[in-house]
């Protein structure tokens, strides 16, 4: 049984920042191309990757549309 994904959120300077920490063993990297914006949906960019805990990355994704931003943790 897989374990369901964990939400963080975190404020940094005001503006509130979401963290997801993915289970590994669900990670499908195709299927997590683009995911989509919590906030409108749409699909998100990557601005950054960062090495994160061993075999792990921190991705950092922004909205164009409603400029969000979401930081994702995940296996890689």
């Amino acid at each position: 049984m897989a374990l369901p994904e964990l939400t963080r959120y975190f404020d940094c300077k005001g503006a509130v920042i979401r963290t997801v920490i993915i289970d590994p063993l669900d990670f499908k990297f195709v299927d997590n191309l683009r995911p989509p914006c919590s906030e409108c949906s749409r699909p998100l960019i990557l601005t950054r990757i960062e090495p994160e805990a061993p075999g792990f990355d921190l991705r950092v994704y922004y909205c164009a549309h409603c400029e969000a931003n979401e930081t994702i943790i995940a296996a890689i």
